[in-house]
């Protein structure tokens, strides 16, 4: 889930333990500048969508379990936070339309 754009850009498998790790990854918070984002897991992409074809979550929200109950205006709610376990229907339907634009 990408915050900023409201959307699904990809879906990873977790390949690893939690850890804790301080080195430099590239990324910067808006709301925390000094943020170093220290609590890791590693991953291996199962499809990742081209730059720019990103799901809009909003469009898709009555496909979803996770989102029907909160409709397009509360997605904030839905996804605040990192990690989201989500039901295999809504995996599969994320990954199906991820998988449309490779």
């Amino acid at each position: 889930y990408l915050t900023g754009e409201v959307a699904f850009g990809g879906v990873v498998e977790v390949t690893g333990e939690a850890f804790e790790d301080h080195s430099d990854i590239g990324l910067e918070s808006e709301g925390k500048p000094d943020e170093d984002f220290p609590y890791r897991i590693k991953t291996k992409p199962v499809v990742i969508a081209k730059q720019g074809k990103a799901i809009d979550v909003r469009e898709i929200t009555d496909l979803l379990d996770k989102t029907r109950k909160f409709g397009p205006k509360k997605l904030g709610m839905c996804f605040r936070g990192n990690l989201h376990k989500i039901s295999d229907a809504d995996l599969e339907v994320i990954e199906g339309l991820l998988a449309e634009r490779k």
